[in-house]
C-alpha cells in the first residue's frame, strides 16, 4: 500500500545523555509511531558523541544533528546544553542535512531535506532558542534570513522547535513578531495547547497555510519538562503541481 502521509514529532528532550533516556525515547517513538522526530536540547557535544553513535546503531534510524559549540565557565568547567537534531526512523524515509552559509547568535538550528520515494520532498527546519537568553530583534531578523535561504530551495518548508516565546499570549509583541516572520513565507503556527509544564505554549509547529496538517496533538510523555508535539503531514505526489509559495509576501516592519 502506497504511503500517503508521514507521522512527525517534536520534543525538547532536556538531554539525551542521561543514562537510559535513549531507551525511553525509543519506546516513545515506537509507541507513538513517529517516523520523523525533531529534537532540541540534546546536550550532545559533537557528531561523534556517544549518544549520537548509539542512535545511529538503531536499525533504520538516520540522524542529522548540530551540537552546541563547547564553552567553559570562569572555572574552566564545560557548559552543557543546546544541541538539535532530526531523526528518521523508517527505511523508506530519508533525511539529509542541508548546510547554509549562515550562523545566528540568537538560536541553534539544523535543516534537513526529507524525501520519500514517489513524493515531493520538503525542508524541515528545527530551531532552539535558549530560554535564559534575552529575546532580541536580531532573533526575528535571523529567523527571516534562515527561512529565506530555505525558501530558495523551492520546496515546502516545515518549521518546528522550542522558541521560548509564549504563543499563548496572542497579543504580545514577541508572539506577533514571530507570526509576522513566518507568515512572510506563507507558514501558519498550529500549536494551541501548552507545551511546557509551566502551562505556556513555547514550542511551535509551522507549515504551509495552503496545506492541511493532520491531527496536531500535544502529549506529556514524561521525558522532560516539555511536551511532545505530534502531527501527520500528507505527502504530495511527485508529479503534483502543488508546491510552496516561492518568495516573501511582504517586508518586515521597521526595527526588524
Amino acid at each position: 500500500m502506497s504511503r500517503t502521509k508521514i507521522r512527525l514529532g517534536n520534543l525538547n528532550i532536556r538531554s539525551l545523555c542521561v543514562e537510559g533516556k535513549l531507551d525511553d525515547l525509543k519506546y516513545v517513538v515506537e509507541h507513538r509511531k513517529i517516523e520523523i522526530l525533531c529534537l532540541e536540547e540534546t546536550w550532545h557535544m559533537s557528531s561523534k558523541s556517544r549518544v549520537i553513535t548509539e542512535m545511529r546503531k538503531i536499525p533504520h534510524w538516520t540522524v542529522v544533528e548540530k551540537a552546541r559549540p563547547i564553552t567553559a565557565d570562569s572555572l574552566g568547567r564545560l557548559k552543557h546544553g543546546g544541541g538539535v537534531g532530526i531523526v528518521s526512523t523508517q527505511p523508506d524515509i530519508s533525511v539529509s542535512k542541508i548546510g547554509f552559509h549562515f550562523h545566528s547568535t540568537e538560536f541553534e538550528h539544523v535543516v534537513g531535506r526529507v524525501e520519500c520515494n514517489g513524493h515531493q520532498s520538503f525542508v524541515l527546519v528545527v530551531l532552539y532558542r535558549p530560554g535564559g537568553s534575552k529575546l532580541k530583534p536580531q532573533f526575528f531578523e535571523d529567523l527571516r534570513l534562515l527561512l529565506e535561504k530555505a525558501s530558495n530551495l523551492h520546496l515546502e518548508i516545515v518549521l518546528a522547535g522550542d522558541v521560548n516565546i509564549c504563543m499563548n499570549f496572542s497579543n504580545s509583541t514577541s508572539t506577533l513578531d514571530f507570526l509576522d516572520v513566518v507568515e512572510m513565507f506563507d507558514l501558519s503556527q498550529h500549536v494551541r495547547s501548552p507545551t511546557h509544564e509551566a502551562g505556556n505554549t513555547i514550542d511551535v509547529l509551522c507549515t504551509s497555510r495552503n496545506r492541511n496538517c493532520l491531527k496536531v496533538q500535544v502529549a506529556d510523555v514524561g521525558l522532560s519538562d516539555h511536551f511532545l508535539i505530534l502531527w501527520s503531514l500528507p505527502l504530495l505526489d511527485a508529479t503534483s503541481s502543488a508546491g510552496p509559495d516561492k518568495g516573501r509576501k511582504r517586508p518586515l516592519s521597521d526595527g526588524h
